[in-house]
């Protein structure tokens, strides 16, 4: 299965919602409408993933 992409919050695993939403286009209201019908808390508890991103951090 492919990893979800995840964050910590507070110790908690959770969806990496910015991220998701960064990549895709999706607005903040789209990504917790996704997130709750996906049953995504499942998901990313089990098998979470990292939040790769194209470009180097520079600063």
């Amino acid at each position: 299965m492919t990893p979800v992409p995840a964050t910590t919050n507070f110790g908690r695993v959770a969806l990496a919602r910015s991220y998701v939403g960064g990549m895709t286009g999706a607005s903040a209201w789209q990504m917790e409408r996704f997130s709750q019908r996906g049953d995504l808390k499942a998901a990313v508890a089990s098998r979470p993933g990292p939040c790769p991103l194209n470009i180097p951090v520079t600063g």
